[in-house]
């Protein structure tokens, strides 16, 4: 995913290997941020998993700061050894990586399945304004608001996916 003015990029990578496992059958998987001019990778979440889709918002207009504010989203495995099949929480942080914070699923219930949206990664979208995020959880659509953590389900009928989010 590109940052809204084109000069990062983030992406997953394998992490650090195990002893005795070869750095390509590592089961640790991190969402790392480069520059568009290589000059430097920045480690956000070492462990993430294999699906933590890691996605900038677009700009974050707040006329209060004269600099530009985004987030950065991303899944996050709770057992980085089961990033196949594990659960993950979804993760909002500034765009550096700094301000990290689990806003889905709720405390204390099953955490998002690969199951819930297939093997593609349309696991979530940023509204336009990029203070909200759509994500498919057991086959319904949330809204979760990445500023109050307030979360909205939206549909009922377990045939939810591939959320796209456009004016």
């Amino acid at each position: 995913s590109w940052s809204f003015d084109g000069d990062l990029i983030t992406s997953v990578i394998h992490g650090p290997t195990q002893a005795g496992i070869p750095a390509e059958s590592s089961p640790i998987f991190s969402v790392v941020v480069n520059d568009v001019n290589g000059t430097f990778e920045a480690m956000i979440a070492e462990g993430a998993g294999m699906w933590a889709s890691p996605k900038f918002s677009p700009q974050v207009e707040n006329p209060e700061n004269p600099y530009p504010q985004g987030y950065i989203a991303y899944l996050k495995v709770r057992d980085p050894n089961q990033p196949i099949n594990g659960e993950y929480d979804l993760v909002v942080a500034d765009r550096d990586g700094s301000n990290e914070r689990i806003v889905f699923p709720p405390a204390g219930q099953l955490g998002i399945r690969s199951s819930d949206y297939g093997l593609a990664p349309n696991d979530f979208a940023w509204s336009p304004d990029g203070r909200q995020i759509a994500i498919i959880y057991q086959g319904n659509l949330y809204i979760v608001d990445v500023v109050t953590e307030a979360v909205y389900q939206m549909t009922f009928d377990n045939g939810s996916q591939h959320p796209v989010w456009s004016r």
